[in-house]
């Protein structure tokens, strides 16, 4: 074989290597990172949803973040299920935030517990958020992360679930939601303790309510609701004595 065979093939090998160096070079450039949409859940900003994915990212690859949050193990962030990382396009990603379901707290040894409509408690905070129903009067017997609270009554889930949908819908301003000892509703409105009763749902009384409440700006007492029906939408406010 003379030499120059020997060079040729020599050079055909350094330029087969050279490619395949390069083939990586390429594909990372052509994928640069370049645009990044949010949809934020209820508990974070987009921005701060960004710099959940990016802290740790000084690599702004679009695939290469694309494959690590598709399948790797993501942190566990507070209040959130998941960031679901998608591709848009080879150089842009769409991040959107699935808010865990959180239906009501409650305080226990100075923290507050979070809990989803089964009854699951999934989050503590020191500070209470103020957009989540504080719960009280409920005697729960067993109380673990990711397990369902023993409150005696598996159907007050579903009554603390209604009522947080009905104090939203109708914008009223509501400090507690209470229960006493039969499971009975109480509503703690600045000084005024509206008794619901037991029923199977409350529209009706929290749809009478918004257009009471108004009318005992300034009052302290209690407003006595536990009989109203569509037959009968009578009220007692029983005014406290100064």
């Amino acid at each position: 074989m003379s030499v120059n065979t020997k060079t040729l093939k020599i050079l055909k090998w350094i330029v087969i290597v050279f490619v395949i160096l390069m083939i990586p070079v390429v594909v990372l450039k052509k994928t640069e990172l370049k645009d990044v949409s949010v949809e934020p859940g209820n508990w974070y900003s987009e921005d701060e949803i960004r710099n959940f994915i990016f802290k740790d990212n000084g690599y702004r690859n679009a695939v290469y973040i694309y494959l690590k949050y598709k399948y790797g193990e993501q942190e566990n962030i507070p209040f959130l299920e998941y960031i679901d990382v998608e591709l848009d396009g080879i150089n842009g990603l769409k991040l959107t935030a699935y808010d865990k379901s959180i239906i009501g707290c409650l305080s226990y040894m100075n923290q507050y517990l979070y809990f989803d409509n089964d009854g699951v408690f999934v989050e503590t905070t020191k500070e209470r958020l103020d957009d989540v129903p504080f719960v009280t009067g409920l005697d729960f017997k067993t109380i673990d992360v990711n397990k369902k609270m023993d409150v005696g009554n598996d159907d007050i889930y579903k009554v603390i679930l209604n009522m947080a949908q009905l104090i939203s819908q109708y914008e009223i301003k509501v400090d507690e939601i209470s229960f006493d000892k039969d499971f009975n509703v109480i509503l703690i409105c600045d000084k005024v303790e509206v008794r619901l009763g037991n029923h199977a749902t409350y529209d009706e009384q929290i749809a009478k309510l918004k257009n009471i409440l108004p009318k005992t700006e300034g009052l302290e007492g209690v407003l006595h609701m536990e009989n109203f029906s569509a037959d009968d939408d009578s009220f007692i406010f029983n005014k406290k004595e100064s």
